[in-house]
Parts: structure tokens; C-alpha cells; sequence
């Protein structure tokens, strides 16, 4: 119920932002860009800044967890501090359901 998504810094997460986007079937998930540890002194939310960031030639890991708990649980938390040593991590929301749209060429 006091979740702060808003601000994964206040959850020991310094160097990242809450992001919102927009599935093509309308369903709108949250998400984290948690920046590596060497980048993790940037401050703020400037939207720029952290996409610039992403081309700086670190691997990035898209961590889809499961449905029970949220990106904000304890153990997930711990898991994108280790990951950030050498990762970017991207910490999507889970929405329920996948859809998946193949095109066969």
C-alpha cells in the first residue's frame, strides 16, 4: 500500500529512474532503468541523460520477474544491485499475460 515506485533511489537503487510505457494492446507498465554501478552517480531524471547512457557499451539485462511480489520486493532489489556491477538492468513490470505477434517472412 506505501510503495514508492516513483523514486527506486529511496529503496537503495541510487543512479535510477521510474518510467512508464505503453504496451500496443493499451496496458501500461512500470519500469526501472537501473544504471551500473559506474554510472550510478547520476543524479536526477533527465530522460536524456539516461538513454544516453544506455549507448555507452555496457550489456543491458531486460529482468521480466514473475507474478508474485513486484520489481520493489526485498530479493528482487538485492538481485538488480548485484546485476548493476556489470549490467544496466531494465526491471519491467509483470502484466498478466504475453502477447506475442509473429510475422513469418
Amino acid at each position: 500500500a506505501f510503495a514508492d515506485y516513483q523514486h527506486p533511489e529511496k529503496n537503495g537503487l541510487s543512479g535510477s529512474r521510474n518510467i512508464y510505457i505503453t504496451t500496443p494492446d493499451g496496458a501500461t507498465l512500470g519500469v526501472w532503468q537501473v544504471l551500473p554501478d559506474n554510472l550510478s552517480d547520476v543524479n536526477g531524471t533527465d530522460d536524456k541523460i539516461f538513454e544516453k547512457m544506455l549507448d555507452n557499451g555496457q550489456n543491458v539485462v531486460i529482468y521480466n520477474h514473475g507474478n508474485s511480489g513486484s520489481r520493489l520486493s526485498d530479493h528482487r532489489v538485492e538481485l538488480y544491485q548485484v546485476l548493476r556491477r556489470h549490467f544496466h538492468v531494465i526491471a519491467v513490470d509483470y502484466r498478466s499475460k504475453c502477447v506475442y505477434k509473429f510475422t513469418l517472412i
